[in-house]
């Protein structure tokens, strides 16, 4: 004869009390399983978030779930999660028919739901979701991550109008201490055993506790207060609309302002939001620039004393275009954490400003910065930043690490200030020499982080100057595939201003740049940066311009003239990885085609050693080099610069280039023929070409005297 045995199956819902009520049934001494989604595809798990029954169904009868229910419920003495919950959604003959089963096989069965208050519960669900990466895991694209909150209160209000529907005894997390009377009627256990068994368990699922975000906040009121309150009001509500947003604001009035009843009636009309932490500006010299860093530094130290773990430097002129910008931040620390094995808290993530897109303006700032640092601002760099240049130069010293991720869907635009099209509120200050600064500073990050990590990335910009604007060999290069642990920016130098404003239908060159920007970087999904001379300066100046524009450790230089091959920044990661500190320089190969049907002028150009530097790195007597062609030569960071006496069209700036980062340096070039691009014949019949080699004997020709000693 059969022993009977009695299982119970607690249908609540995730996030209410499961793991509680599991763990106080183990310790009574009963058989326990708790059903984890350990092999859910994402297919699965979305389907579950978004259309539960439809979900529960195709468990049950494509991937037998019947059979997996009936085997846990056979050697269990309780059972939850997994599909558990969502057995009520299935056709009522159905769950009538395996009580049957179960019954004939002297199983009988007991449903009981832990629950939850619904606001509570989806709060808590939206921590787990992004605690455990759980939008990627279920493939969730942008719009269904936007919707995410409301997908789960949909599916949290249909659990509960079915566990009514079936009249399910109910255990109400927020009142767990009646929980040992019901217990006792479902279970053969009086209720102090249970009382013992849940106080020895703890509470499981207590409210999650959330990082605290600090936004950084300065502004002058003058006599606009209605205006001003608005447009902080609109912006915080903003940022409350995600449903974990966790913050205070450091507001910074001006030191006239403080403490006056309008900033009275501006604090009583914000703190209805989140609380509000007020600070007073150093009082204003007419004489000198605002210096709006320095003030940022004072908030940000108030900030993560006040036991924030990162701040976000906005303005109270910005629009948040994002609901979801707590949980991207969030997931972003808990990434790079998680990727570099440090304490939760270190990072740069920056917004995706699309008034300025690919540029950093409103970077988020981990609190381990503050740990480093003891300040925003790198003590010794305080007076070098006054109002422009400390969110690029803190983002860039993160990147280094891969630890400053760019937020794609945490939009916001800034309508004063933030590209070269909108105005400033005051004078721009640049801080002349960051890009410098930045592998110098970058030092104490890297003691910290080697507690945990020798990870590093590479730091490789391609800088290209293009007088032809051909934008199908641009883009061809701004596609390039980017190593995983090299962080790029493809920096082009337009040197055609005239041709830029017909091609973009402006007046402006530098809003045509900004326009062919986007253009480049939605095409390509590279971090693209376009600049435009105001006249034509020529290819030494452009390059410069470019090099100028970089803040990276080496850069590679390319013509606009090339076809790249798509793994060449990975040729050139290899040999980075490999090389000592005196190499300065890395000369690639620039091939130009051998064909059969090739032209006799073209041949001609072959035969006559006219493109032997171009392809140099494929000759092994010369690993090497003097020095090489910058259609595709890579540099170590230096302060070496192209020499603008020479013919803006090229020729002999490289030579000398070359010659002197080698001399100043006392370092040396190395060949990499795997690094290859190619080279097309320049256009044109026998004229046309031999007054390009003209252009470049000129060129070359003023190396007699300004290279006496290679003479």
């Amino acid at each position: 004869m059969t022993t009977p045995h009695h299982c119970v199956l607690n249908v609540g819902h995730y996030r209410t009390g499961s793991a509680t009520l599991a763990k106080a049934a183990k310790i009574a001494g009963y058989r326990v399983h708790r059903a984890f989604f350990q092999t859910l595809d994402p297919s699965s798990h979305k389907l579950l978030l978004l259309d539960p029954e439809k979900a529960v169904w195709k468990w049950w009868t494509e991937q037998d779930g019947r059979s997996e229910l009936s085997k846990l419920i056979e050697s269990n003495d309780f059972v939850c999660d997994g599909y558990v919950p969502w057995l009520l959604l299935l056709p009522e003959r159905i769950v009538s028919s395996f009580c049957q089963e179960m019954t004939a096989k002297g199983i009988s069965l007991s449903f009981i739901a832990t629950t939850r208050q619904l606001e509570t519960l989806v709060v808590s669900e939206l921590h787990h979701w992004v605690v455990h990466a759980l939008e990627a895991e279920a493939g969730l694209d942008e719009a269904e991550r936007d919707s995410l909150e409301k997908s789960l209160r949909k599916r949290a209000t249909l659990h509960s109008k079915v566990l009514k529907l079936h009249s399910i005894t109910s255990l109400a997390l927020e009142e767990i201490s009646f929980w040992a009377g019901k217990l006792d009627k479902i279970f053969d256990l009086p209720g102090k055993a249970w009382s013992k068994a849940l106080k020895q368990a703890g509470h499981q699922n207590v409210a999650p506790t959330l990082p605290l975000q600090g936004v950084l906040l300065t502004l002058r009121i003058g006599t606009a207060l209605t205006s001003v309150t608005h447009r902080v009001g609109t912006m915080i509500k903003s940022l409350k609309q995600d449903r974990l947003c966790n913050m205070i604001v450091v507001l910074a009035l001006d030191d006239d302002e403080e403490g006056s009843p309008l900033a009275d009636q501006l604090v009583e009309h914000l703190q209805q939001y989140c609380r509000i932490i007020i600070m007073n500006n150093p009082p204003k010299d007419p004489s000198s620039p605002f210096p709006i860093c320095q003030v940022w530094d004072r908030m940000a130290a108030t900030a993560f004393e006040e036991g924030c773990d990162w701040v976000m430097l906005l303005g109270d002129d910005i629009a948040i275009d994002c609901a979801i910008h707590f949980r991207l931040i969030y997931r972003a620390f808990l990434d790079i954490s998680k990727k570099l094995g440090c304490p939760f808290g270190f990072g740069c993530p920056w917004w995706n400003d699309t008034t300025f897109s690919g540029f950093p303006t409103f970077p988020v700032v981990g609190k381990a910065h503050y740990e480093i640092f003891e300040s925003l601002v790198p003590p010794h760099r305080a007076r070098a930043f006054i109002n422009q240049d400390l969110d690029p130069y803190i983002q860039r010293m993160y990147l280094k690490f891969g630890a400053a991720p760019l937020l794609q869907a945490a939009r916001l635009s800034n309508n004063t200030g933030g590209n070269n099209i909108n105005p400033t509120r005051y004078e721009r200050v640049a801080a002349t020499g960051w890009r410098d600064w930045v592998l110098q500073d970058v030092r104490p990050v890297k003691e910290y982080l080697s507690k945990y990590t020798d990870f590093e990335c590479i730091l490789l910009d391609v800088v290209v100057p293009s007088y032809r604007i051909d934008l199908e060999y641009l883009e061809r290069i701004c596609r390039l595939q980017v190593p995983e642990n090299v962080r790029t920016t493809f920096i082009i130098v337009i040197d055609n201003p005239v041709e830029l404003n017909q091609m973009y239908g402006t007046n402006k060159a530098d809003d045509a740049a900004i326009l062919m920007e986007i253009d480049l970087a939605e095409k390509t999904k590279n971090n693209i940066r376009v600049r435009c001379n105001s006249v034509n300066s020529g290819a030494s100046a452009s390059r410069n311009r470019g090099l100028d524009e970089s803040a990276a450790e080496y850069i590679l230089m390319l013509d606009d003239d090339v076809i790249p091959n798509n793994d060449l920044l990975y040729q050139y990661e290899t040999t980075l990885q490999t090389i000592s500190a005196s190499t300065v320089g890395i000369v690639g190969m620039v091939r130009f085609p051998r064909r059969s049907d090739l032209p006799l002028l073209h041949a001609a150009v072959l035969m006559s050693y006219l493109t032997f530097m171009f392809e140099i790195a494929s000759n092994e007597k010369y690993k090497n080099p003097a020095w090489g062609v910058t259609a595709n030569l890579l540099v170590r960071r230096s302060e070496i610069r192209f020499d603008t006496v020479y013919a803006k069209t090229g020729g002999g700036e490289d030579v000398d280039f070359a010659l002197r980062l080698v001399q100043e340096t006392g370092g040396r070039l190395l060949t990499n023929p795997q690094a290859l691009v190619t080279h097309e014949y320049w256009p044109g019949g026998m004229t046309a070409i031999l007054a390009h080699f003209y252009r470049w004997a000129i060129g070359d020709s003023a190396l007699f005297k300004r290279s006496v000693r290679y003479v």
